[in-house]
């Protein structure tokens, strides 16, 4: 078989590259107007999920936008709430400057609202809820499964904490890198890391609402004799 064949490996692995660039400028597009990003994320995850599994032929930028469209309103107000929490908690951080007080917990409760909104967009993508369910459950989901939680918004706060660093100067360099791979590969990465405890908590709940009561059968009721 030849090596550009279609059904090649060179092939498959180069279409699968061409899937997560089109999915990153895609999320880096959705994410401009900044109030999107939480569905953004959503779409993204939805897109990455399908290129993950290999029995799924659905198109990746297809499911992007169905993702995107489907957790706008979901998960801008959710996403958002979390947001204005960490937009008061930066202003503390100001605050502490001024006043010459310590950063650490302000860098704490950053770094933990943080935590929590990251897992906004997986949620909605793994499951139907309401804002205050997503809120709620995400909470629960990063205590439940600390370490697999904190990975993922490691991945997705990355080139954020580069940027606001010292390494600013590498963010900058690395500008292509973030414009077309980075998020869908860590989007990527954090999709094998939730799969799991996603799919399990997934068989858990609707393992009620699927189970369906069988009805005895009723007993033969003999005719009365004559």
């Amino acid at each position: 078989m030849s090596i550009f064949n279609y059904e090649s490996k060179l092939m498959q692995t180069l279409m699968h590259i061409a899937d997560l660039a089109i999915l990153n400028i895609l999320y880096v597009i959705c994410c401009i107007p900044i109030f999107t990003m939480g569905a953004a994320q959503a779409g993204l995850y939805a897109g990455t999920r399908v290129l993950s599994d290999p029995e799924d032929d659905r198109s990746p930028a297809k499911t992007f936008f169905k993702g995107f469209i489907n957790g706008f309103g979901k998960i801008t107000l959710a996403w958002g709430a979390l947001g204005l929490v960490l937009l008061a908690v930066a202003f503390f951080g100001y605050w502490a400057i001024l006043n010459g007080s310590p950063l650490w917990p302000v860098g704490i409760a950053l770094a933990i609202v943080a935590w929590f909104q990251a897992m906004i967009p997986p949620l909605h993508c793994w499951f139907e809820c309401t804002p205050k369910q997503l809120i709620g459950n995400c909470w629960r989901f990063c205590l439940a499964h600390p370490l697999r939680s904190l990975g993922a918004a490691a991945l997705l706060w990355f080139p954020f904490v580069m940027f606001m660093s010292q390494w600013s100067f590498y963010f900058m360099a690395l500008g292509m890198l973030w414009l077309t791979l980075y998020y869908s590969i860590a989007t990527m990465f954090s999709v094998s890391l939730l799969k799991k405890p996603m799919n399990n908590l997934a068989k858990r709940v609707a393992t009620p609402a699927e189970e369906e009561t069988v009805p005895e059968p009723a007993e033969e009721v003999a005719p009365d004799e004559e």
